[in-house]
């Protein structure tokens, strides 16, 4: 059960992402073991954190200190503790925050860094948020991970709606046999060139348009006032993989970074250029905004959240 103090940061973060207020980005890092990380990076700008920054008082037990005192936390504001170590428990209960540090991106947006680090892939709760639900935050596709270790390891990424029951054989699947006890893992201090290398987003995406002329195509003043409200605002998700990619059926695959795939990636700047892209956001249809990138609208990548991914790597 979440706790009032959680909803309230939700609801919160529901009108943050309405106003176009946020950027968010993550990578899943998976070792050929199961075991990795995942780097996450949140924005919020200066209207969100003034926002932000008056509900202090009302969520202030989100930050109160855990048993085990996490690198970098405690020089958070408290709604920014807030939001990471709500983080933690929506990749599931075997998943850690080991360090995090306060950041600013190139718009001079306020935020944090985050680490956090698995075991077992099996057990990482995965969903890639791509728009605003008034309820729950975001409307998402969520995943059943399946992941076999190996020399050359298999994961399987299956949307949560069309996943069947398991039927594989333990005696046969390594993966399914496999037990782990939680170790206790030193805080490794993350490095900020390392760190910021590591979550480069550049994607041979070709998108070599002018927003400006785009805009144009749109209704006057309406077209204005979204591009305003979005502007800067962006939200992804990627996942690399240990060593290189043998085999995959993921539609986008980095041009720089080879064992690097996008589950999403939204680019408000570019994707507001098309007329639909507001009502189908707000519609809380992953599937319709499937098919508006099949229509190749700019700024706009994403898996079809209807099939499922495979991604075998050695």
């Amino acid at each position: 059960m979440k706790s009032s103090a959680f909803k309230s940061l939700l609801a919160l973060w529901s009108m943050l992402v309405l106003s176009g207020c946020i950027e968010t980005s993550s990578v899943l890092q998976v070792n050929k073991d199961g075991s990795g990380t995942i780097l996450v990076r949140e924005f919020l700008s200066q209207e969100a954190i003034s926002m932000l920054g008056g509900f202090e008082d009302m969520m202030g037990d989100m930050g109160a200190a855990d048993d085990q005192e996490i690198e970098g936390l405690s020089d958070l504001p408290v709604f920014l503790q807030g939001m990471v170590r709500e983080r933690a428990g929506e990749y599931g209960e075997n998943v850690r925050l080991t360090a995090v540090r306060e950041s600013t991106n190139d718009r001079g947006w306020k935020g944090y860094m985050a680490r956090f680090e698995f075991d077992d892939i099996n057990d990482v709760r995965l969903a890639a948020a791509m728009g605003p639900d008034e309820e729950e935050g975001a409307s998402e596709t969520e995943y059943e991970i399946q992941f076999t270790p190996g020399d050359v390891a298999e994961l399987r990424l299956v949307p949560r709606a069309t996943a069947a029951p398991a039927t594989r054989d333990p005696a046969q699947d390594p993966a399914v046999m496999h037990e782990f006890e939680m170790d206790t893992v030193e805080v490794e201090a993350m490095d900020e060139s390392d760190m910021n290398a590591f979550m480069d987003m550049d994607f041979d995406m070709d998108m070599d348009i002018d927003f400006g002329d785009m805009m144009e195509g749109m209704e006057g003043a309406m077209g204005d006032m979204f591009a305003n409200m979005f502007k800067g605002m962006r939200m992804s998700m990627f996942i690399d993989v240990e060593g290189e990619i043998v085999e995959t059926d993921a539609q986008h695959r980095s041009g720089t970074r080879p064992n690097r795939i996008a589950l999403l990636d939204m680019n408000m700047d570019e994707l507001m250029s098309h007329p639909d892209a507001m009502n189908l956001m707000m519609s809380n249809d992953p599937q319709a905004m499937y098919q508006l990138q099949e229509e190749g609208v700019p700024g706009l990548l994403m898996e079809n959240p209807e099939k499922a991914i495979t991604i075998r790597f050695r």
